[in-house]
């Protein structure tokens, strides 16, 4: 439980790690426990607000626009001004506020709002990713992934909300503001959350994180309509099948915990590199680069000469900027295989040449790519821009249309990995 709490605490820091610590350690219970506490917290805080709005509105004195004994507008009654009537001590009291908080308090709304996240969110979420990105069908991507993105969509949720708590019983009164303000912020908030969550629960792109946030919270406008029309057969039916998904599901979850923790187990033998390894890797798939180095040179350190440890810091180093780096660790991966990875060693061999603006170096290893992967749309582009920058615009176009050529003819689900390399191309062309 310490570890789950410690986690919910870092996603205001550092979301990405946490998400990434609950997916391996994150307990459902917790989670659910979470949502519930900070719900009510959150409703207590709102409606508070709202009541205090109630409370302390001053009540005025009656106006009368004429004299009851009939006097003349002109008289100096009628000009006399509105006087606001004091105000009563006892409306200005903590008793109105209590007694109007108890009775428009209700705990079934503590409880709908893990019920909307589990019933309706988070399977929109994976149903509209699946639209939006390959990350296979939905019965496998939930079968798969329910786990891991309810525990970060609970997290979030809590996080974004928390603050919330503060706004609604701490600040009004210094800053004035609205529930609806401050419900408004904590949506906005959770909205940010859930697109980390969901880059490192799916490991897609920017693009579909956030097309997949600005569209699942449709399904919660649903919720009413469906509690409504399926009343009738909650107890006898919905209620034990939904338990029993949830119990699968949950069992699915808990066997990628174990796998995880077997990793770790695995480490503690001093000559295991793999295990170092496949723990990098599954850190780099989760965008927490920096575990993922710290694996990787644990794999280096006990076997200096692997190849996909060495292939791995060579990549990362190279999107960094350490071009140097990445070189030597490419050349120890080159030494023991040179079609390593189906030979994209080359290809990331020849991109890490052209960033150190080394272009003949550059020419020469993507086109020796190109040769033995001649449809492969990130090798063609970067050849295109050897040739662009070079001084051979024509080779280079060519490059640029043997792209798009090479996106269009591939299968369904590599467009979308691919899409990108499409895109660059597409605007040299246009700017020629």
């Amino acid at each position: 439980m310490l570890d789950n709490l410690r986690a919910y605490l870092m996603v205001f820091f550092r979301p990405t790690a946490a998400f990434g610590s609950l997916i391996d350690r994150g307990n459902w219970l917790f989670a659910v426990l979470a949502v519930v506490v900070v719900s009510m917290g959150f409703q207590f805080a709102l409606m508070t607000q709202s009541l205090r709005g109630v409370v302390d509105e001053p009540s005025r004195a009656p106006v009368a626009t004429d004299s009851v004994w009939g006097g003349s507008p002109d008289s100096d009654e009628s000009d006399e001004e509105d006087i606001p009537a004091p105000r009563n001590p006892a409306v200005r009291s903590w008793v109105p506020l209590v007694a109007g908080w108890l009775f428009s308090f209700s705990l079934v709304d503590g409880f709908s709002t893990i019920v909307n996240l589990l019933v309706l969110y988070v399977p929109a979420s994976i149903f509209t990713m699946t639209l939006l990105a390959y990350i296979g069908s939905f019965t496998v991507a939930i079968r798969r992934d329910f786990g891991p993105l309810m525990i970060c969509t609970c997290a979030a949720w809590v996080a974004s909300h928390l603050p919330g708590i503060a706004l609604g019983l701490v600040l009004p009164n210094v800053l004035g503001l609205t529930p609806g303000f401050i419900w408004l912020v904590t949506t906005i908030y959770f909205g940010i959350l859930m697109v980390i969550a969901l880059r490192t629960v799916f490991r897609v792109g920017l693009g579909p994180a956030v097309g997949t946030v600005s569209l699942s919270w449709l399904s919660l406008l649903m919720s009413g309509f469906l509690f409504a029309l399926l009343r009738p057969f909650l107890l006898l039916y919905l209620i034990p099948l939904g338990l029993a998904a949830f119990v699968a599901l949950r069992s699915a979850h808990l066997s990628q915990q174990r796998f995880r923790r077997n990793l770790e187990l695995a480490t503690l033998n001093p000559s295991d590199f793999d295990a170092h390894l496949q723990l990098g890797l599954l850190y780099l798939q989760r965008r927490q680069t920096g575990e993922a180095v710290a694996r990787f040179q644990k794999a280096i350190a006990i076997a200096p000469r692997e190849p996909d440890a060495n292939y791995q810091l060579g990549c990362i180093a190279r999107e960094q900027g350490r071009y140097a780096e990445a070189l030597a660790h490419f050349e120890i991966v080159v030494g023991q295989d040179d079609k390593f990875a189906t030979s994209e060693i080359w290809r990331e061999i020849g991109a890490t040449y052209l960033g150190a603006g080394m272009t003949d170096e550059a020419r020469e290893a993507l086109e020796k790519f190109t040769n033995r992967r001649p449809f492969d749309p990130e090798g063609l582009y970067y050849l295109g821009e050897v040739f662009r920058t070079t001084g051979f615009p024509d080779r280079g176009r060519e490059c640029y249309e043997r792209v798009l050529e090479a996106v269009a003819t591939m299968p369904p689900n590599r467009r979308a990995e691919t899409r990108r390399w499409r895109d660059l191309a597409r605007e040299r062309l246009k700017a020629r």
